[in-house]
């Protein structure tokens, strides 16, 4: 199988291939929001040491770099990188986000705790 150039493709075969591009990305979206907002709701629990969250950060940054690195052997081997391309970021890219920027909760509660760590009496 070689690669083609979407503008290769016939009218029917570009929809098509769209079409199943946008139904990729709203799966994958929503996975990714599901698991956005599972997270502060206690389902996965979040960390309290320091060791702890050195630990998530590096597993997260091994997932992101996996997910990256699956989705470049993807786009290699498909017929129509072009297209692949396209899914990939539309998957890589609002993934790193997710996890980059804490869930809005978890972000409350951890500035809750900062303040009243400062506030409390010794």
């Amino acid at each position: 199988m070689s690669a083609r150039r979407l503008s290769e493709l016939d009218k029917g075969e570009r929809w098509r291939a769209w079409l199943h591009t946008v139904a990729v990305l709203a799966v994958a979206w929503v996975v990714l929001v599901g698991v956005y907002y599972l997270v502060p709701t206690g389902v996965v629990p979040a960390s309290r040491s320091g060791a702890d969250s050195f630990l998530r950060l590096g597993a997260g940054i091994a997932l992101f770099a996996a997910i990256l690195a699956g989705q470049a052997r993807r786009i290699i081997r498909a017929e129509l990188p072009q297209v692949r391309a396209v899914e990939a970021l539309g998957v890589v890219i609002p993934g790193a986000d997710a996890r980059s920027a804490g869930p809005p909760k978890a972000e409350a509660e951890a500035l809750a705790s900062a303040r009243g760590a400062r506030s409390a009496p010794p």
